[in-house]
């Protein structure tokens, strides 16, 4: 059972890869926005499934990190757009 996790993982994650790198006629800001993006999920995909069986781990800690991730985005771009 465990190499099949490792087999769906790795196919996950040469499905992303493959929409990275694929030729585009977007400029190369987006291109280097869409690369971070990958690398920080697949980064806290890699986090979460490591701490899977631990109290706080796997589904749950991915809930915290994109709750938390999502508060700090909005609170930068309502402050930013407040114009105090």
């Amino acid at each position: 059972m465990k190499n099949k996790t490792w087999f769906m993982t790795l196919i996950m994650f040469y499905i992303m890869s493959s929409n990275l790198l694929a030729q585009t006629d977007e400029p190369t800001a987006f291109q280097t926005v869409r690369a971070m993006k990958l690398l920080c999920g697949i980064i806290i995909f890699i986090i979460c499934f490591l701490r899977r069986k631990k109290a706080v781990g796997g589904w749950l800690l991915l809930y915290f990190i994109s709750l938390f991730f999502g508060i700090f985005v909005w609170g930068i771009l309502f402050f930013s757009l407040c114009q105090i």
